[in-house]
């Protein structure tokens, strides 16, 4: 059952890059947690932030290597461009959630019971103060860290995962269980947050089944990101004309 790993021990290293990783933000989370407890000042997010770019870009080059160095074609795990209309169809289909990823960004910075609804959301969700962007600088390293992770989690956990685990397994187990390490990974995030990110995260599987290519995952995976932050930055800029114009809509 495993003799495609045994015979390839290099797949065997980024197999363990992943697990390290893991174990690594596992870490990270409980001391965050524990930290957490005690009466002491927020860390900068911008630390955490270059912290997880750091991991990602290691784990993604330990992964393509792993797979290189295997004699495998990187094309194989999903870095090619896919072909025939299912790659259309993902090309498609990815256009069309860039296409709501602006209509979101303009519709936001046009009306204020938008940003308010989103305003709500961002207030509520758990765990989303662990990665919410305060400062213009964190706000410019969360868009650094949205590129790093649209182009790092796609190749670990898409690409690599799914194509060595295909070596062992049926697709099907083999992409369930990339979505499971998909959100263990995000674990520091906790079980809302975890399962705010399983529709995107079954999204961009399916995106990449189907165009059988990586690169309208990553493109959409980085603007998903990166628009997440955009609408926090617009909801933090016109927080104080938004509570302007509810006052002066109160009757007097």
């Amino acid at each position: 059952m495993f003799q495609p790993l045994v015979e390839s021990p290099s797949l065997i290293a980024g197999l363990g890059a992943i697990a390290l990783m893991l174990v690594v933000i596992g870490i990270i989370d409980i001391r965050d947690r524990m930290r957490g407890g005690r009466e002491t000042p927020p860390a900068p997010k911008s630390a955490s932030y270059y912290r997880s770019m750091m991991i990602l870009w290691t784990g993604a080059a330990i992964c393509l290597a792993s797979w290189s160095a295997s004699g495998q074609d990187l094309g194989m795990m999903g870095l090619g461009g896919g072909s025939g209309w299912r790659a259309v169809a993902g090309w498609v289909l990815a256009a069309g959630i860039v296409g709501y990823l602006v209509y979101s960004l303009v519709r936001a910075a046009t009306s204020p019971h938008t940003r308010a609804d989103l305003r709500r959301q961002f207030t509520n969700a758990e765990g989303m103060d662990l990665l919410r962007p305060a400062s213009a600088r964190e706000h410019r390293d969360f868009q650094l860290l949205s590129l790093t992770a649209g182009i790092t989690e796609e190749i670990i956990f898409r690409g690599f995962l799914i194509s060595v685990l295909a070596l062992l397994w049926p697709l099907w187990l083999a992409v369930l269980v990339s979505v499971a390490v998909f959100l263990l990974a995000h674990i520091y995030q906790g079980p809302a947050g975890m399962l705010r990110i399983l529709p995107i995260t079954l999204a961009m599987t399916g995106l990449y089944l189907l165009a059988g290519s990586l690169w309208p995952a990553i493109i959409v995976h980085v603007l998903v990101d990166a628009t997440a932050g955009g609408l926090i930055a617009l909801v933090d800029a016109f927080e104080e004309q938004d509570a302007a114009g509810a006052d002066s809509a109160q009757p007097a």
